[in-house]
């Protein structure tokens, strides 16, 4: 991964985009972006193979805006980061249970719709 990201930015230094001092910078923030790009993306086609595709994305976003907004990974306290990790997945568990109750509802109504 280091050796794409450093051609990127002799690429972009060749092209006087970027200036040559602060080639270290860019290529450390370009290796942690796409390793966060490509997690996101294995994660969401893993969450896709198991059929858990619509979850997956509530979880990743969910997950980022948490993150963002409440300190991200160096948050200040270990039991904050226990009781997000557990909000989040009560959240999940209560989407699901949602999600069946609504769709067997919608079943039975139109069930009911159809033979009566």
């Amino acid at each position: 991964m280091r050796k794409i990201t450093a051609r990127i930015v002799h690429f972009f230094i060749e092209s006087k985009v970027i200036d040559e001092t602060d080639q270290e910078i860019y290529e450390y923030g370009l290796e942690i972006l796409s390793e966060n790009v490509m997690l996101t993306v294995f994660l969401l086609l893993f969450g896709v193979m198991i059929g858990k595709g619509i979850e997956t994305c509530i979880f990743l976003f969910s997950f980022c805006w948490l993150r963002r907004f409440c300190g991200g990974y160096h948050a200040k306290m270990l039991m904050c980061d226990k009781v997000t990790h557990k909000k989040l997945i009560d959240s999940n568990l209560l989407f699901r249970k949602i999600s069946r109750n609504l769709l067997s509802k919608m079943i039975q109504y139109n069930s009911k719709k159809i033979f009566f």
